[in-house]
């Protein structure tokens, strides 16, 4: 069986967790609502969220902002919410007598002679399927007949030509073969080219070719990239170096260049997973580009994040500075923020828009995420002070910025778990000092208890060592990067603050592209409306700058 299927509404996902300890019956009667609720919906119509959650827990939910979504959009999602609470409760063929007759899987592919793959896109477009469990603990889909029937009825003509197709028997495999060998003895040809031309004279799809003929014989297959090619081709291309270089380089075709950079980016956004930094309560529906949500958060926007600090000297100097945080502009920060990173965790393609802009995305996450902490630091070195004394650690720059480095996580985690919503309930604005310090104090405890070893040893030699070593604490690392953990892949140490000493043309496009002083990152199709220059153009005219930039 497939994997679950994602819920992308956040409504849907926030009922299927209150239903995941739910008794077997309580849930089968939500299904059963819900595919009423399916086979009302009109494409056209919208409906109101709360109406919704309505049809299907009989309750009305209590919301500070009412959005409405089409029945185009609510159909597929319903139906992926039956099929994920079926899944998660476990429900077997006793439990699901409430539904009504239906088909299983085979039964439904010899009623309307289609294949699997085309069920699988039947169910993307709101095909409601229930997994079921048998006796053996196996998982199977069983498709009631009320929906089955309705689905039959809308998409009629879809489903008459999805039938007349013919499959290939294995007469018609051999004829392929035949001529495909003939044709390869008269002119050696590239696999893909010969799959076109028997393509053309048979009346079959390239695919259904390319299937039928033998398999590549190991010689003639072309290795497949390995992580760590496709890491350091990714590591090339955000140096400045383009797909057509990469290609000559690598010996191979600019296509599968791209393709392995986009798998590269894609495998990277999954590793900081951006879906799951996001408090629990947290249901807001994402902007659908990035400049709506500067125009809805001008603030977040405009936001402006002086360069971080290189000696570990100045570094504590300037966290000792009070700094007092507007509530507004916090919370504000911190529901951008949240957007940011629900809009970085919703990109599942590979496509290069989707790619650019969960990057863009994140890009911009990471600088409100260190504008925020910024004013809490002195928390930071006064609960290090407190638990261990900064004079004490000063013997010892390795322990000092360690110290500073698990404060730093801490305070970024009080962010993600961070809901403004549930603050600001009693008017005391968006607050995040609280949770920051409890964060910050939990993190150096453990901090504390891992390195108990060192401070012991550091306790007893530090009356020699404190003044000597105090003058030389050396230069640390950005300490924003342990902020956001994307930082450091997507905006280099070099490219994250304004540069005087580049062209300005160059100077111009990284401003917008990594969000220089108080400009937000721009992905790369605003980059060209802003410019007036094609998009590929401006894919050119960035890659050059950052090139320039980094030499």
């Amino acid at each position: 069986m497939p994997a679950w299927p994602k819920l992308k509404l956040p409504l849907l996902a926030d009922l299927a967790e209150q239903l995941r300890f739910a008794p077997k019956g309580a849930v089968v009667n939500d299904i059963k609502r819900t595919i009423e609720t399916i086979q009302l919906l009109e494409p056209d119509n919208e409906y109101p969220t709360d109406w919704i959650a309505f049809r299907i827990t009989g309750y009305r939910r209590e919301a500070a902002e009412i959005d409405s979504l089409p029945g185009s959009r609510l159909r597929p999602e319903l139906a992926r919410l039956v099929e994920f609470l079926s899944a998660q409760s476990r429900l077997t063929s006793e439990d699901l007598k409430p539904l009504g007759p239906g088909f299983d899987q085979p039964e439904l592919l010899k009623r309307w002679n289609i294949s699997r793959k085309s069920l699988e896109r039947y169910r993307s477009r709101g095909l409601v399927a229930v997994r079921m469990l048998s006796s053996q603990g196996r998982s199977s889909l069983f498709f009631p007949r009320s929906t089955t029937d309705s689905f039959e009825a809308a998409n009629a003509r879809m489903l008459e030509r999805a039938s007349a197709f013919s499959r290939l028997d294995g007469q018609s495999r051999e004829s392929i073969r035949r001529r495909a060998e003939r044709l390869k003895r008269k002119a050696p040809v590239s696999r893909a080219r010969l799959s076109g031309h028997l393509a053309k004279r048979s009346g079959r799809s390239r695919a259904a070719i390319e299937r039928a003929l033998p398999a590549r014989k190991r010689s003639e297959r072309r290795p497949r990239q390995s992580n760590k090619a496709r890491k350091a081709l990714l590591d090339k291309w955000e140096s400045g170096t383009g797909a057509g270089a990469l290609a000559k380089q690598a010996r191979k075709t600019r296509p599968a260049i791209v393709r392995a950079l986009g798998i590269a980016r894609r495998d990277r956004i999954e590793r900081w997973d951006p879906s799951t930094r996001l408090p629990h309560g947290f249901r807001s529906l994402s902007p659908d580009s990035l400049g709506e949500l500067a125009k809805r958060h001008p603030d977040s926007a405009a936001v402006v994040h002086p360069p971080a600090e290189t000696e570990l000297e100045s570094l504590l100097e300037s966290m000792r500075l009070p700094e007092t945080p507007e509530r507004h502009s916090e919370r504000d920060f911190v529901i951008a923020h949240h957007s940011l990173m629900q809009i970085a965790g919703s990109q599942e393609t590979l496509s290069a828009d989707g790619l650019d802009l969960a990057e863009t995305a994140l890009r911009w996450a990471a600088k409100l995420r260190a504008a925020l902490i910024r004013p809490h630091r002195r928390v930071m070195i006064e609960s290090i002070d407190s638990l261990v004394g900064v004079a004490l650690l000063r013997s010892d720059p390795f322990l000092l910025t360690s110290a500073i480095v698990h404060a730093v996580r801490g305070a970024s985690l009080a962010i993600e778990m961070f809901m403004p919503e549930i603050a600001t309930r009693r008017e005391i604005g968006g607050n995040l000092a609280g949770p920051i310090s409890l964060a910050v104090s939990r993190a150096l405890a453990e901090w504390a208890r891992s390195s108990e070893k060192e401070l012991r040893s550091l306790r007893i030699r530090h009356p020699t060592h404190a003044t000597r070593a105090a003058r030389a604490l050396g230069a640390i690392p950005d300490w924003t990067e342990h902020a956001s953990p994307w930082q450091e892949a997507l905006s280099p140490v070099r490219l994250r603050s304004q540069r005087d000493d580049l062209p300005a043309q160059d100077a111009r496009v990284l401003r917008l592209r990594f969000g220089w002083q108080s400009t937000r990152p721009h992905t790369s199709a605003e980059i060209a409306q802003e410019l007036g220059l094609t998009r590929i153009r401006a894919g050119a005219t960035i890659q050059r700058a950052v090139r320039t930039a980094l030499a």
